[in-house]
């Protein structure tokens, strides 16, 4: 078995998750290989992906009995996960639109109703957003006893256990242009708490290319756009997505993203009409393999996770540096104005 074979098993795998490539043929792996998907599913945040797809083989495929084991073991640690984030959301929302305020879950238990399994589709902490009005007032509603800032503006609190990430911004723009987006993206956001699918398509986008631009992203939140663009299929205009990708300057960043989706995630319906030129997928591929989710799985990155304080600002600070290039190739209006708020967050 030559050395990328477990991973292009992993993707065949996760595809099965999916339900998006279930009729390929899975290869016959050793004990070795197996651990490695595991391993890769682990660091990618998709476990829960590949125990549905595992579920889906044929019984000629035998999955070694430790590696079961581990699998399972996994897979009900995510499963809790989720019930204790999915409840925590709904409290939280609860206690918010009381008091008449106008909360929207992003991200995790809103992509996740968009998968086959949602329950195993892995949580990590609880996104919310409200409108700017609100965004002070809803700290004094759920008056938590210790909350922070991150360098972003966001606000983390605790709320029956689970970590909240705040949002005073629905799309992860930056740019100088953004007051002048104003009248475009105005409609989208959903403070009514029903986001369009355009606004969820280019949330989700937006998302992962800021991950891309520092410390890194992985393959769920990709699987997460993946999906989207499945469950939202019909429900919008192409054109006017695609134009509102060119718009907020990342036509070019989601013709890389898409041809990602299109290369190793199957049968995904697009935006784009087939002779578009979508690029080649492989410095998206390198940043999501290389550190698995959010680059965690990098050694550096690790280490300075684990020390914490300004070691982990100045290992991300590098991080950023190291992506300028990437940043100017997709994010050209992006790049600038995201380092300064980085930098003044930070100070």
């Amino acid at each position: 078995m030559d050395e990328i074979r477990p991973i292009e098993a992993f993707l065949t795998l996760v595809r099965h998750g999916m339900k998006t490539g279930e009729t390929e043929r899975f290869p016959s792996l050793d004990d070795g290989q197996w651990d490695e998907i595991l391993d890769l599913g682990l660091k990618q945040g998709v476990t829960g992906l590949l125990f549905s797809g595992a579920s889906s083989l044929s019984d000629d495929i035998i999955i070694p009995h430790q590696t079961a084991i581990r699998l399972m073991m996994e897979t009900d640690r995510i499963l809790r996960r989720s019930e204790k984030v999915s409840k925590a959301a709904d409290s939280l929302m609860a206690a918010l639109k009381t008091k008449g305020l106008n909360p929207s879950v992003m991200k995790g238990p809103s992509a996740a109703t968009l998968y086959p399994e949602p329950k195993l589709r892995e949580s990590g902490d609880l996104d919310i957003f409200l409108p700017p009005s609100e965004f002070e007032k809803a700290i004094e509603v759920v008056a938590p006893v210790f909350f922070r800032k991150d360098p972003d503006g966001n606000i983390l609190y605790l709320w029956d256990g689970i970590e909240i990430d705040q949002h005073p911004r629905y799309f992860d723009l930056h740019c100088s242009e953004e007051s002048k987006l104003g009248k475009r993206l105005l409609p989208l956001i959903p403070f009514d708490g029903a986001p369009s699918p355009e606004a969820q398509l280019l949330m989700l986008s937006l998302h992962i290319r800021k991950h891309c631009m520092s410390t890194g992203v992985g393959l769920r939140q990709i699987c997460d756009m993946a999906m989207a663009y499945q469950a939202f299929q019909g429900r919008y205009d192409p054109q006017n997505l695609l134009e509102l990708y060119n718009v907020t300057g990342s036509g070019k960043w989601n013709r890389l993203l898409a041809s990602f989706i299109r290369s190793y995630l199957g049968d995904i319906p697009l935006p784009y009409s087939d002779d578009t030129n979508l690029l080649t997928p492989e410095p998206l591929f390198k940043i999501v393999f290389s550190g698995g989710s959010f680059g965690h799985y990098d050694p550096s990155r690790k280490d300075a996770l684990k020390k914490g304080g300004s070691l982990r600002k100045l290992d991300t600070l590098i991080r950023i540096l190291r992506r300028i290039p990437f940043s100017l190739r997709y994010a050209p209006r992006e790049t600038i104005p995201y380092l300064s708020s980085l930098v003044k967050g930070n100070i």
